[in-house]
């Protein structure tokens, strides 16, 4: 192929799949942080009050019983017991309750009628009152279209974890942003040589001439490689990168390499191929070359 052919290397598929996955896989986190902060976390917390008034429930009928009160004085108590107060319990803290439930939640509201009827929860007391989960709370947690677990969801999220979600959420929503920003602009751009040079994937036209020093030193591990050129009197650098653009797959005739070659083919500078121990460029080359970057 002669200089004067042009050839282009677009992005490949292997950066653009990967592109994608990354912006699909911050979006569904955004999405699933957003939703336990505005619905997830606050709903499981209506469903940790129920939990924590039937297990109050099962230690105050105790204490009723042992004081041989009637059933008409347990009525009293219980239909005056509310479900949503603050909670400090066997290290499950709550102090504010309004931040961790749903705004829509009523909370004056009053332990359920099957805590507060003596003749519906006595019975229930007796059969439940020595395993795990509190008494009537199976029969309470599967009624009225509810699906709640029979063991409850875990201990009450503070107003503390339910904001950390939102911070999450706002987090993964900017990487989004940042994976479909690099997405589509990598999509609009590509690499060309032709013969007045290397057109880098910003569009920034290099002449070969120009071209003083190569660094190939990650080329043939990473397909990566930097020519530091001469631009109005200053040294910049430019970056050929093979993996996102062109790839080097032998049943498509290997474009970047090609590209590679060409360049090479018309370059009379310096070439730096061997790799110190570790795979960095030495701080006094640092120290020499402007870190601008053509792309």
């Amino acid at each position: 192929m002669s200089d004067s052919t042009e050839l282009v290397c677009k992005p490949t598929k292997w950066f653009l799949w990967r592109a994608v996955a990354m912006a699909v896989m911050f979006g569904v986190g955004a999405f699933m942080f957003f939703k336990d902060w505005k619905w997830g976390y606050p709903e499981k917390n209506v469903e940790r009050y129920h939990f924590l008034a039937f297990e109050q429930a099962k230690e105050d009928f105790a204490k009723h019983l042992e004081e041989g009160k009637s059933p008409a004085e347990w009525e009293e108590y219980a239909s005056t017991q509310k479900i949503f107060r603050p909670v400090d319990k066997d290290g499950e803290k709550v102090d504010e309750v309004a931040p961790t439930v749903p705004a829509d939640t009523d909370f004056e509201k009053t332990w359920p009628d099957i805590l507060a009827d003596f003749e519906t929860y006595s019975p229930l007391y007796e059969q439940g009152k020595n395993i795990a989960s509190p008494p009537g709370w199976k029969e309470f947690s599967n009624s009225g279209g509810r699906k709640w677990d029979e063991k409850s969801a875990d201990q009450l999220k503070s107003e503390a974890k339910i904001k950390e979600q939102l911070y999450i959420g706002i987090f993964c929503t900017v990487l989004f942003v940042l994976a479909l920003f690099f997405f589509l602009r990598t999509l609009g751009r590509s690499m060309k040589v032709d013969s007045a040079g290397f057109t880098a994937p910003g569009g920034k036209l290099i002449p070969y001439g120009d071209i003083k020093r190569i660094d190939a030193r990650k080329w043939d591990t990473k397909g990566l490689a930097y020519l530091y050129y001469n631009d109005g009197g200053s040294e910049k650098k430019a970056k050929v990168d093979g993996m996102v653009y062109g790839q080097f797959k032998k049943e498509e005739g290997e474009p970047a390499q090609k590209l590679y070659d060409r360049i090479l083919s018309n370059f009379h500078g310096e070439l730096i191929e061997l790799a110190p121990e570790e795979d960095e460029e030495p701080e006094n080359e640092e120290k020499k070359v402007a870190t601008n970057d053509s792309e």
